[in-house]
């Protein structure tokens, strides 16, 4: 890295970062909203938008290994979750 990248690289690395904790903070936001009203959830629905509570900080992929899913499943799982219940974003 030259001396005129370190920069870049520095101010996109903390864009990526804050974009990662309030995308993390909407969807604790948006799960804890989805589990007070009075819907029917599945299992795996409840299981979902439960460890995006419990973990509000933690990665997609570090939630997912906890639940023994793959990062993928887990973000398809939550989105379904959430969109199912057509909460506003």
């Amino acid at each position: 890295m030259n001396a005129r990248t370190a920069p870049d690289y520095a101010a996109f690395t903390a864009a990526n970062r804050s974009r990662s904790r309030n995308a993390a903070t909407l969807r604790v936001r948006q799960a804890r909203a989805v589990l007070d009203q009075p819907v029917v959830l599945t299992d795996v629905e409840h299981q979902v938008l439960a460890a995006r509570i419990a973990f509000p900080d933690d990665s997609l992929a570090h939630i997912a290994a906890t639940l023994g899913m793959t990062k993928h499943a887990y973000a398809a799982a939550l989105r379904r979750a959430l969109h199912r219940h057509a909460l506003p974003r």
